[in-house]
């Protein structure tokens, strides 16, 4: 119950989409509980830790999400552990179903978080991903790239920070990935930072 597996699962949605995330997951339940001697309850576990991690972080627009989809994973793989033992009717005593449950909480709450910190970075060099995570850190004020457009060409940001809100309202309502849309506005004038005075909005 220790092992984090929706890890891997969190990392498939966020390199690749929800769907592959899906496939993945029945995979590796069948993969788990045939390592563990074709054992039902457990493959049933995992699957239900994994599908719970894909749909805890369907949605990463902020950088608390992780830490979030990590807590649900925990939950869910408590629960789930506690409903394991009773299925199979080892329910008692009742403090071994207690430990496994703490286990399964641990191993999603905070071994997820690790896994997936470490790892998503590493990913995304390798196999050159831009994924929301990615495009969350170029969002930010602080990014060096974003801080000397605001102040070498004040105006130019401002601009882009209009540009980037209306990219994001009108890629929601087409149903497209607003995040992209908004980064991308944030940078579309980023080479006015070579000659900013050539630009009425940055002239006074």
């Amino acid at each position: 119950y220790l092992i984090p597996l929706g890890a891997g699962a969190i990392l498939i949605a966020l390199l690749a989409n929800g769907r592959i995330a899906t496939v993945y997951c029945c995979f590796t339940a069948l993969l788990f509980g045939a390592l563990n001697g074709w054992d039902v309850y457990l493959a049933l576990w995992s699957a239900l830790v994994q599908f719970s991690g894909v749909y805890a972080i369907a949605t990463y627009r902020e950088r608390t999400a992780l830490l979030r989809a990590g807590l649900v994973v925990g939950g869910a793989g408590a629960v789930t552990a506690l409903a394991v033992e009773t299925l199979r009717g080892q329910l008692e005593p009742l403090s071994h179903s207690i430990y496994g449950s703490t286990l399964a909480c641990l191993g999603g709450a905070i071994g997820v978080g690790l896994v997936v910190s470490f790892s998503l970075p590493l990913l995304e060099n390798l196999f050159n991903v831009l994924t929301d995570v990615r495009l969350l850190e170029l969002s930010n004020e602080n990014n060096p790239l974003a801080s000397q457009l605001a102040i070498k060409a004040p105006g130019s940001y401002n601009h882009s920070l209009v540009v980037g809100t209306l990219a994001e309202e009108a890629a929601k309502s087409i149903g497209a990935n607003s995040l992209f849309c908004r980064v991308a506005a944030i940078y579309h004038d980023i080479g006015k930072v070579n000659h900013p005075e050539y630009f009425v909005e940055n002239q006074r």
